[in-house]
């Protein structure tokens, strides 16, 4: 595993949309799969600068077979002012306003629901991803497993949320506890999965 940087922004940001684009919140924004990619790298643009710049990046290698994301302690709260900073302005000319509105709803739905869960120093686990033709060969497990065995040793919580339901299990089987679920406001009912790992339980 190797720290990646911000020159890698674009590569992390289409790595990122190919892998969630199958994702509920995903298909709720952009029904339109002839497009979906290029709006969802639009859209996590300047979400990846940000993680970048008041965070961490890691890879599997070089190739980027996969790629995770995280915020960490000395972080700031993320905010709709910080993704401006770092691009976000653009999505107004290139979304719909009532996608951005939604996603600006998600944000603030999914930040409630965060400092509810977490209100203590912790890290969050922002994103992982593994390219299609690297799946199921150990590529999510080399990102994330020596991440959390350091702050297991540490004694630093971490946090995610994910809406995909495939995906819970998977991160139980790291160690994280579902703590909240509920149904994201103006999506027709997309689920939102809040999970929080605590060293030695």
């Amino acid at each position: 595993m190797i720290r990646i940087y911000i020159d890698k922004a674009e590569s992390v940001s289409n790595i990122l949309a190919e892998a969630m684009a199958d994702d509920p919140l995903s298909t709720f924004w952009f029904p339109d799969k002839t497009d979906r990619i290029k709006k969802l790298t639009d859209m996590f643009r300047p979400e990846v600068k940000y993680c970048f710049r008041h965070g961490t990046v890691y890879a599997t290698s070089a190739l980027m077979e996969g790629i995770t994301l995280w915020i960490t302690l000395k972080s700031l709260p993320r905010t709709l002012g910080m993704l401006i900073q770092n691009g976000g302005l653009s999505l107004l000319f290139k979304f719909p306003i009532k996608t951005i509105q939604s996603m600006n709803a998600y944000e603030k739905f999914a930040a409630v629901i965060h400092s509810r869960i977490a209100p203590f120093p912790h890290w969050y686990l922002h994103n992982i991803a593994v390219q299609k033709p690297f799946r199921r060969k150990g590529f999510a497990g080399k990102l994330i497993k020596p991440i959390l065995t350091e702050l297991e040793k540490r004694e630093i919580p971490c946090y995610l949320e994910t809406q995909n339901p495939a995906n819970v299990p998977i991160y139980e089987h790291y160690g994280f506890k579902v703590i909240n679920i509920s149904k994201i406001p103006g999506t027709g009912g997309v689920k939102n999965w809040a999970m929080l790992r605590v060293p030695g339980e």
